[in-house]
């Protein structure tokens, strides 16, 4: 039989680490990440600009890509794209201007391993306790409000930005009555600090995570609490991402020998751009590469296998009337077999001052037209025509994507026209608007995110994720 270990006098001691009970025999519960202070995320709350064109987002919206606001900018999965400028432009396709490379600015193989060793001992077990077979489900107590529900769809869409495409987090579009120990489950119970069902002798805290580990550290289920009263805002987006990667294994790590993580016992406040990198490649690594739940501290670096630090990159520029819009894809070489690639979409525009059904100085239906510039799992670059016409009345549309072409693995796209065409050459999908956002409800697989840009909606942007092609559109209204 599998034994647990287990260490002594180290209850909620200096960095709250985790405390782990017996269950049984099978399972032990594991609780973790009391954060305190009131702080939820940490730190003082800056303010944000208030812009009215990101609706709250519901259960079936935690399958699409985080949208931020950033410096009067939406923000379409922040924080993977090539600062401007630091690509070389290979060619443009019509009035858009591409650019291409590969650039090493991933998390170092021994930065990383050193972080998991670390997490490793924090943890009761000493090993890298995570999900088993399956990708869990979330699942939100009933009660919560709509502004709750928002926020932990938020919060799963950070994570999953992260994520392989195999281990994206499911949330349940149905209420959880109260905590019953269904196996892959993380549920989450927005209720005071004083409902809790933890240790009487815990201490103060603003959220606080439990995992049911199995023998042999697969993670079975889990549960979160966030006392409402005294967290919210940016804070507490802050604190469900804290909360939500404890449920998935990770354990809180020193801040002076790992500043650049959330995973700080008092909390961290979370970066506008979306995960710190740590963050986002601790997540990657424990779920993307050959480890078992059991791997202790000791062993983390032999079971580590291959590690890159390499981006390969594409990137669209458009100047609109409405401004700067940028697009594209970012694919993360994290080993040297095909699947150790998880690519990732963006897009960024201004963004607008209404909602685009506010805007009186449209009427019928309006169009715009761009392109769209991606990656295939392979590292072929991807581009070609992106149409959109929204029916002004109905706020419904269509987004269609054509002249599809593809160019060989990890080259340069060149000029429009010169590649070969990509499967059947176009996509189509039926889309609706909600604010000044647009997500696809119908057409040919695959998951679309996208907005109008410019302060009179002069432009359009956005990202489409299929297991064949991920890539970022723009275009300016016609």
């Amino acid at each position: 039989m599998t034994r647990t270990r287990h260490r002594t006098g180290r209850f909620f001691s200096r960095h709250l680490r985790a405390v782990v009970r017996p269950v049984m025999l099978v399972a032990v519960l594991s609780w973790v990440s009391a954060c305190g202070g009131g702080q939820g995320g940490g730190g003082p709350t800056r303010p944000q600009p208030v812009i009215p064109s990101v609706p709250l987002q519901r259960p079936a919206d935690a399958g699409n890509v985080p949208v931020a606001v950033r410096d009067g900018f939406l923000h379409f999965a922040a924080g993977t794209a090539a600062p401007t400028g630091a690509l070389p432009v290979t060619s443009s396709h019509g009035d858009v201007r591409v650019s291409h490379g590969r650039r090493s600015d991933g998390v170092a193989r021994a930065d990383l391993i050193a972080y998991l060793q670390a997490d490793a001992r924090e943890d009761t077990t000493l090993c890298l306790p995570r999900f088993g077979m399956l990708p869990p489900t979330v699942q939100v107590v009933e009660g919560a409000t709509a502004e709750m529900v928002d926020e932990t769809v938020r919060a799963v869409q950070l994570i999953n930005a992260a994520l392989p495409r195999n281990w994206q987090l499911g949330f349940s579009a149905v209420p959880s009555r109260g905590y019953d120990g269904t196996s892959g489950r993380i549920v989450v119970e927005f209720t005071p600090r004083e409902r809790w069902d933890v240790p009487p002798d815990a201490p103060s805290a603003t959220g606080q995570a439990q995992r049911t580990v199995l023998l042999g550290g697969a993670i079975d289920r889990a549960r979160v609490w966030i006392d409402p009263g005294r967290t919210a805002g940016a804070d507490r987006l802050g604190l469900l991402v804290h909360e939500l990667i404890h449920a998935l294994g990770r354990n809180h790590v020193d801040p002076r020998q790992f500043p650049g993580t959330i995973m700080h016992a008092s909390g961290s406040r979370l970066p506008r751009e979306g995960l710190h990198p740590l963050d986002r490649e601790a997540l990657l690594a424990v779920y993307g590469r050959p480890f078992t739940p059991d791997v202790t501290a000791d062993h983390v670096a032999e079971s580590f296998g291959s590690w890159r630090s390499e981006w390969i990159h594409v990137r669209g520029d458009l100047v609109t009337a409405g401004g700067a819009v940028a697009f594209g894809a970012a694919q993360r070489r994290f080993g040297a077999a095909a699947a150790d690639r998880r690519t990732s979409p963006w897009a960024f525009g201004p963004s607008p001052t209404a909602n685009l059904g506010d805007n009186a100085a449209l009427s019928g239906s309006a169009s715009w037209s761009g392109r769209l510039l991606g990656l295939t799992p392979a590292a072929q670059a991807v581009g070609g025509a992106a149409d959109l016409t929204i029916d002004l009345a109905t706020l419904d549309g269509n987004l269609a994507f054509s002249e599809l072409e593809v160019w060989p693995a990890e080259q340069a796209p060149g000029s429009a026209g010169t590649g070969a065409r990509w499967g059947d050459g176009d996509l189509s999908y039926d889309v609706t608007v909600a604010g000044n956002t647009f997500k696809r409800t119908g057409g040919d697989a695959g998951t679309v995110t996208g907005a109008f840009f410019g302060g009179a909606h002069q432009a359009m942007g956005g990202v489409i994720e299929r297991d064949d092609l991920a890539a970022g559109f723009g275009g300016s209204r016609q």
